[in-house]
């Protein structure tokens, strides 16, 4: 998971509150079955679908800061920024069509 876009504490606002694009962040922890589970559907809206968005990943165990930070209360977490603000979380294990719907949701309101 750790060639997923890995960002950590140092590079947060660089990654996501400079960033021209809109920006998906996973929480997750290598202990969590349904964050395990959403891997694979993660690569694969990276590597097939070309997204309009960058997406990072953010491990809680080893950024507890951040994920206080952003009040994830549970894994697996996507939150979805634009121009540095928080427009929604989707929380939960999700198939790749309902994430795909979810985050372009987000992003057209």
């Amino acid at each position: 998971m750790n060639t997923l876009n890995a960002i950590s504490s140092t590079k947060i606002d660089e990654f996501i509150f400079e960033n021209k694009k809109p920006v998906v962040v996973f929480f997750w922890a290598a202990w969590c079955g349904p964050c395990l589970m959403m891997c694979p559907v993660i690569k694969e809206i990276i590597t097939k679908n070309n997204p309009a968005f960058d997406i990072f990943s953010i491990d809680v165990d080893d950024n507890p800061d951040l994920a206080q930070r952003f009040g994830i209360e549970e894994i697996p977490c996507f939150l979805i920024f634009r121009d540095g603000e928080t427009l929604t979380a989707i929380k939960g294990a999700v198939g790749k069509q309902k994430l795909l719907q979810e985050i372009s949701e987000a992003l057209t309101d």
